[in-house]
């Protein structure tokens, strides 16, 4: 099981909740420099990326195929 945005409740959970963290201050500046090129008649599509990274907390574990 695993959560997104890694909100604070997150890891006091039980078990503690795996997710993934999005780095929102980049979300933010991206969404603003977007909004400001549209304004200035940007036409075109850009596709941007947005850094995450997944915390693997007790949510989560390894699945093995010994049986």
């Amino acid at each position: 099981l695993i959560g997104f945005n890694d909100i604070f409740v997150s890891r006091y959970t039980l078990p503690a909740l795996s997710t993934v963290r999005v780095h929102i201050e980049n979300m933010s500046n991206a969404c603003v420099g977007l909004m400001l090129e549209r304004l200035n008649n940007r036409n075109y599509t850009k596709k941007v990326i947005i850094p995450s990274q997944l915390i693997i907390r007790e949510s989560t574990s390894s699945v093995s195929n010994d049986n």
